[in-house]
């Protein structure tokens, strides 16, 4: 099984983000503009369900 994923940003500390229960990835297309990328990498992976 190979589950959907996206990665961004290019810092030295790690972050893994999961939606709620009957969404994706897409949830956090709201608040992405806030996401400090220059000193974290978020990993945002689509569950199944």
């Amino acid at each position: 099984m190979t589950l959907g994923y996206e990665v961004i940003g290019e810092g030295q500390e790690y972050v893994i983000l999961l939606h709620d229960w009957s969404c994706c990835t897409t949830t956090y297309d709201h608040c992405r503009p806030y996401f400090n990328t220059g000193s974290f990498i978020f990993a945002l992976v689509d569950l199944r369900g």
